[in-house]
């Protein structure tokens, strides 16, 4: 196991199956205590937490169907039991990784089908997580999340 993230938390939205397990998985394996986020299938979730154990990890599954109202509370409910249960405080990476996808090609997406799509992705922007998470916990984006600032004309390169 890596050490680049020893002493972090992850939250891994979509985190129980596909690229969002492979995320859990990785950001574990270099030492963060990871929640992972499930939406109906608690069996893939229970498979991630039980690799990463296996691997000498940390995790827990979070269930927060979004789409439903109070879903982002419902998660963060989940995130501070788990933390809790870890002794941890506070979240310190977010990956934004849940959502669904068609069996169909574009061409052959219904209405209804694309319309589902919206409502099963987290809310996205610094704002709806940062509300939904501020009551529990201090929350700062990180730089990297930031935009560029423009050059003032100042610098050397001027």
């Amino acid at each position: 196991m890596g050490e680049q993230l020893t002493g972090k938390t992850a939250l891994v939205t979509g985190g129980s199956r596909g690229i969002g397990r492979a995320v859990a998985l990785r950001v574990a394996a270099e030492g963060a205590l990871v929640a992972v986020h499930y939406g109906a299938n608690a069996a893939a979730a229970d498979e991630t937490v039980a690799r990463i154990e296996e691997a000498g990890g940390r995790a827990f599954a979070v269930r927060a169907r979004f789409g439903e109202t109070g879903a982002l509370d419902r998660l963060f409910e989940g995130l501070d039991r788990g933390l809790a249960r870890y002794g941890a405080k506070g979240l310190d990476i977010l990956v934004n990784n849940a959502g669904i996808s068609s069996g169909n090609s574009i061409g052959q997406v219904t209405e209804e089908e694309f319309a589902t799509l919206p409502s099963t992705t987290p809310p996205t922007g610094s704002a709806a997580w940062a509300t939904a998470g501020a009551p529990r916990w201090p929350w700062t984006p990180s730089p990297a999340s930031r935009p560029p600032r423009a050059p003032t004309g100042n610098g050397p390169s001027s």
